[in-house]
């Protein structure tokens, strides 16, 4: 193994950690709504049904969109997505 391949390996090190911190923040952001229930309901006067309708209507994307993007990268390739998805993400 030269010092070139050594460099690299440590570098995917520092990635798959990366990652690991940005999966345990997505799943974070998606389950906080979950955990503020009690909040919610108590301080909005919000009964228990609704909050379930605003959990429902927050999570449905989740079921859709990975299935119209991956059509929709398969279409436009894979450097114009990210570059389209890029965009999307600083504009918002």
């Amino acid at each position: 193994m030269n010092l070139k391949s050594t460099k690299r390996y440590k570098w995917r090190w520092y990635a798959l950690i990366l990652q690991c911190c940005f999966v345990l923040g997505y799943y974070f952001s998606l389950d906080n709504p979950a955990e503020l229930q009690a909040s919610i309901v108590s301080k909005f006067a919000v009964s228990e049904t609704r909050y379930s309708l605003l959990y429902s209507l927050y999570a449905a994307p989740n079921m859709i969109l990975p299935l119209v993007c991956g059509y929709f990268l398969d279409r436009i390739g894979t450097y114009n997505g990210l570059v389209l998805c890029g965009l999307f993400v600083a504009s918002g």
